[in-house]
């Protein structure tokens, strides 16, 4: 993580770079918390799912298309 800085209430500006031997990448994104309830809901607003959380500190999540 590069940096976070708060743009509103509750919503902060991240800017994430990931390195590689070949390459650099840099994304900057808006990020507020979620309570899992919250996260649930949005996924499901998007026709997603909650599957799994594959790292041990739930940085990461893995999301399936909700089947219909």
């Amino acid at each position: 993580m590069l940096s976070s800085e708060p743009v509103g209430p509750g919503v902060r500006s991240v800017q994430v770079e990931n390195v590689y031997p070949d390459s650099r990448w840099t994304q900057t994104f808006l990020s507020r918390p979620l309570t899992a309830e919250e996260f649930e809901s949005a996924l499901a607003e998007a026709g997603l799912v909650l599957d799994t959380y594959p790292a041990e500190d739930g940085t990461w999540v893995r999301a399936l298309i909700h089947p219909s």
